[in-house]
């Protein structure tokens, strides 16, 4: 493999552990899961929530 090949990789490994803490730090994130815990909404809910939340930030990585 040629270096450019691996750092475009390397480039988009980096982007998605980027956007796996941006995840784990989200206030949004945070919220969904406070609500659960306190039974305010239910846990489909909140997983589908979730999945669609975190289906727009992995939209932000460019390919």
């Amino acid at each position: 493999m040629s270096y450019p090949t691996i750092r475009k990789r390397l480039d988009k490994l980096i982007q998605k552990v980027q956007v796996s803490d941006r995840k784990d730090n989200d206030q949004v994130m945070q919220l969904i899961n406070q609500l659960e815990k306190e039974g305010k909404i239910n846990q489909k809910i909140a997983e589908t929530v979730v999945s669609e939340y975190s289906k727009s930030l992995n939209c932000l990585i460019v390919e």
